[in-house]
């Protein structure tokens, strides 16, 4: 939605440019951000069992 409303217009080509740089809140608790080549930047937990 964000995308949408930074495009100002519901033209797919239009929000696709728009949705770089959107940032939301992820299940981790941290943000995470679209990046230019389109995958989502965020936070990672690893562990080892």
């Amino acid at each position: 939605m964000q995308a949408v409303e930074k495009a100002g217009v519901r033209d797919p080509d239009a929000v696709i440019d728009a949705v770089i740089g959107v940032a939301v809140p992820n299940l981790t608790g941290s943000i995470a951000a679209m990046r230019p080549n389109h995958p989502i930047a965020q936070s990672v937990l690893l562990g080892e069992v």
